[in-house]
């Protein structure tokens, strides 16, 4: 996406801006491009919006090293009514510039303008790097990550949404998507966590759903083992006697956790929870689940009788963080 002296010639000389200063101008441009810089802005001076004065400014003041005079001259060029029609380079040559300078410089706010300039020539050029718009992207995660953790969903959400807009990569569009998601989820544990401990903790914890002394939110069922004789699937001689049991005492969590998620939609907010949300939901908590004997006791005592404690505790974040998917 450079230009060689002799196509940009060859476009020059059929394109209608002939005067004697670009002429002179383009003779000049290998030898001594200051010079032709002047006759450039010369021309442009005295014929007015002349696409042809800007685009070979543009290109003499990259040679003699005036990057940000290339650009302005390069916008000029790309901002006039003809200029979707010609077929000079100059948005690739603007692109270059803009990177040049963005690279050069050590200050965030001119890195940042010059990339927000940057990014749409390179969606309209369909560039296989786009520098700019990834700097965006990264300023861009930042910002949503600050949001996110001062619990601002709906600021969060709408800088996720700008981001989501960038010209990117299908792989980084994709692993922005996962991270934004867990960037709305952290919002969403963040704004929550306040609401719960005001309006829910007390409440929770004189039901035995929760535990104030770990910030554990807690699932509990006490299951009493019946004997063989009352029920033949309990035989403590059955090579499934464990799973039986653990499915009796565990399975019971399901409509625990029902019931809790509706005492707290109200307060945190929470659309209806659908059954097939709330196994979704069982089955991300089961896997921190604990099963066993509620009371110590010998080996070889007899379980029928036994009361038999399935539990799940959870960090009061975690378990908001699982709420998310019913945040509204």
């Amino acid at each position: 996406m450079r230009w060689t002296g002799l196509a940009l010639v060859a476009i020059v000389a059929t394109a209608g801006c002939n005067g004697d200063p670009v002429i002179a101008g383009r003779r000049l441009m290998d030898t001594d491009p200051a010079k032709a810089a002047a006759l450039f802005r010369d021309a442009a001076s005295k014929k007015g919006p002349c696409f042809e004065c800007e685009a070979w400014l543009g290109m003499a003041l990259e040679r003699t090293k005036d990057p940000k005079g290339a650009a302005e001259a390069y916008e000029r060029a790309l901002a006039m009514p003809d200029a979707k029609n010609r077929p000079e380079p100059v948005a690739a040559r603007l692109l270059n510039v803009y990177e040049a300078l963005f690279r050069d410089t050590a200050d965030a706010a001119q890195r940042t303008d010059f990339a927000r300039k940057a990014a749409p020539l390179e969606a309209s050029l369909n560039v296989a790097r786009p520098w700019a718009n990834s700097s965006l992207l990264d300023a861009a995660k930042k910002q949503i990550a600050a949001l996110a953790e001062a619990g601002k969903s709906r600021e969060a959400a709408a800088a996720i949404e700008s981001a989501m807009a960038l010209y990117l990569p299908a792989d980084a569009k994709k692993q922005f998507a996962n991270d934004a998601t867990e960037a709305l989820r952290t919002a969403f544990v963040a704004r929550t966590k306040a609401t719960f401990a005001r309006e829910l903790a007390a409440a929770l914890e004189r039901d035995d759903f929760y535990d104030a002394k770990t910030s554990e939110v807690v699932l509990a069922n006490r299951f009493t083992i019946p004997s063989k004789k009352a029920d033949p699937r309990f035989d403590p001689a059955a090579s499934d006697f464990a799973v039986v049991v653990r499915k009796e005492a565990c399975l019971p969590l399901r409509k625990t956790l029902d019931d809790l998620v509706a005492r707290c939609a109200a307060p945190l907010g929470l659309r209806k929870a659908t059954a097939g949300d709330l196994d979704w939901v069982f089955a991300q908590v089961f896997k921190d689940s604990r099963a066993g004997f509620a009371t110590h006791g010998s080996d070889d005592r007899s379980p029928a009788g036994e009361t038999w404690l399935c539990e799940v505790r959870l960090p009061v974040t975690k378990f908001l963080g699982e709420l998310y998917r019913f945040a509204e």
